[in-house]
C-alpha cells in the first residue's frame, strides 16, 4: 500500500512539473546586415586603413578586432575618404574586399584637428562621421616585467602555467584628454626541422622535406641560414585594452607572456602603441572590451556600443563601429628568460617550413 501510494505522488508531481514548464523566448534584437566601420588616422605617416563589413547576429558578438571576416560580409565597391577641418581630402583605394587605405605619403593626421570619415556605398547610400579632434599625447612613462603564476584546471586536475605580466604606466599630464588605447607586438625567434618531414607511401614512413631544406639564405656576413629552418613569430594583440587616468587607471597590465612554446628560449622583442584617444572613442572601445571579457550576449548588448558614424539619409538607421584620430607614442624593449623564476619552456618539435606557423616569416626583422 505505501508502495502505491509513493508512486502515485511521484505522478503527481511529474505531472504538476511539466505543467509548469512553459517555453521562455527572449526577446533579443537583431544585429545583422547593420554596416560596421573600423577606421583610425593617427599622426603617424600613413597609410591609413578602414575596414568596412556587415554586422552578423546577436550572438556573434561586434569586435572591430576580428580578422575572420567572411568574404560576402565585406562591404566592397564603395567610396571612401577622410576630410579635415581644412578641407582638405584623402580619397581611400580599396586594396582588398572591404579594406580601403591611404596613400603612404598623402594625408598625415595632426594634434589639434578635426576629421570626419565619409563612406558612400554602391547603392548610393552615404555614411559620415561625427568630427574627431585629434588629442596631444604625453607617452609612457615607464613599463614593468613581474613574473607570475597562475593555476587553472585541465580536465579537472588542477595545473600551473607561469609566465610574465608586461604593464605600462603613462606619463603625467594636466590637460583634459587622458583617455588612452593600447596595441602591442611580440615578436620571437622559432627553430623547426624541415629535414625530418616524412610522409607515408604504402603505409610506410618516408621522408618528404619540402624544397626550401635545401635552399640558404645569408644570415651575416660568414653563415648562411636554412631557407625554411629559421622564422620569426610576430604575435599581435586581438583584444581591446583601454585605460583612463581621468578614471583613476595607473598600471595598465597589456599582456601575460605564458611561458610556452620556446617564447623565452631567447630574447622577445616586446613593441608597444600608445593611442591618446578621445572620450567617446575610450567609452566604445571600453564597451567592446567588456564585451570580449564577458563572452555573454546576456552580459551586454550590442545596442548599447556606441558609435560615431552616422546614415545622412536616414538618422534613425543603426551604424556599428568608430572613426577614431589618434596621436601616438611607442616604446619597444627586449624580455628574455633573466625575467623567469623557471626554466624557459621548450617548443614542440616541428618538422615542417617554418613559415607554415601562424604569424611567422622566415625574414629576420630589422630590429632583431
Amino acid at each position: 500500500m505505501r508502495t502505491t501510494l509513493f508512486a502515485i505522488l511521484i505522478s503527481f508531481v511529474f505531472l504538476f512539473i511539466n505543467g509548469c514548464v512553459d517555453e521562455i523566448k527572449i526577446g533579443i534584437p537583431s544585429n545583422a546586415d547593420h554596416l560596421v566601420v573600423d577606421g583610425l588616422i593617427t599622426d603617424l605617416p600613413g597609410p591609413y586603413t578602414v575596414t568596412l563589413s556587415y554586422s552578423n547576429d546577436y550572438f556573434e558578438p561586434f569586435s572591430p578586432n576580428a580578422s575572420n571576416y567572411n568574404i560576402r560580409d565585406l562591404v566592397q565597391e564603395a567610396k571612401v575618404s577622410v576630410i579635415d577641418g581644412q578641407g582638405n581630402e584623402e580619397i581611400f583605394e580599396e586594396k582588398s574586399p572591404g579594406v580601403y587605405q591611404s596613400s603612404a605619403d598623402g594625408m598625415r593626421g595632426e594634434v589639434g584637428k578635426s576629421y570626419i570619415l565619409k563612406i558612400e556605398l554602391e547603392n548610393g547610400k552615404k555614411y559620415e562621421s561625427e568630427a574627431e579632434i585629434m588629442p596631444a599625447n604625453v607617452g609612457i612613462k615607464d613599463y614593468f616585467i613581474d613574473y607570475t603564476s597562475k593555476k587553472y584546471l585541465d580536465d579537472g586536475l588542477e595545473k600551473t602555467k607561469d609566465g610574465l605580466n608586461i604593464s605600462v604606466i603613462p606619463n603625467e599630464f594636466d590637460g583634459i584628454y587622458e583617455f588612452y588605447r593600447w596595441r602591442w607586438e611580440g615578436t620571437y625567434e622559432i627553430l623547426t626541422f624541415p629535414e625530418l618531414k616524412i610522409k607515408y607511401v604504402m603505409g610506410e614512413p618516408v621522408p618528404d622535406p619540402p624544397p626550401c631544406t635545401f635552399e640558404y639564405i645569408p644570415d651575416s656576413e660568414n653563415d648562411v641560414r636554412c631557407k625554411c629552418c629559421i622564422c620569426w613569430v610576430t604575435e599581435p594583440s586581438t583584444s581591446s585594452i583601454v585605460s583612463s587616468k581621468t578614471l583613476g587607471d595607473s598600471k595598465t597590465l597589456l599582456r601575460f607572456l605564458e611561458n610556452s612554446q620556446g617564447r623565452l628560449l631567447g630574447k622577445y622583442h616586446f613593441y608597444i602603441q600608445q593611442l591618446s584617444i578621445t572620450k567617446e572613442a575610450y567609452e566604445f572601445w571600453n564597451i567592446i572590451k567588456q564585451q570580449e571579457d564577458s563572452g555573454s550576449p546576456f552580459s551586454i548588448t550590442n545596442t548599447e556600443v556606441p558609435s560615431n558614424i552616422i546614415s545622412v539619409e536616414d538618422k534613425n538607421e543603426k551604424v556599428m563601429g568608430f572613426f577614431s584620430a589618434a596621436s601616438v607614442r611607442d616604446i619597444a624593449f627586449y624580455v628574455d628568460r633573466s625575467y623567469l623564476e623557471t626554466r624557459p619552456e621548450l617548443m614542440d618539435t616541428v618538422k615542417n617550413d617554418c613559415r607554415v606557423l601562424k604569424y611567422s616569416t622566415n625574414v629576420k626583422p630589422i630590429f632583431w
